[in-house]
């Protein structure tokens, strides 16, 4: 009920929102991969 009240009111910035989350986690996970391969 929250999720679908959230989609209408703020569908555009929550999908812009989430691809900036998921972009940085990706590069987040990169880096710790990095860190600990030269561990």
């Amino acid at each position: 009920m929250v999720f679908t009240f959230l989609n209408t009111h703020c569908c555009y910035s929550d999908k812009t929102f989430r691809n900036y989350i998921r972009k940085s986690r990706i590069t987040f996970i990169i880096l710790e991969l990095s860190e600990n391969s030269f561990l």
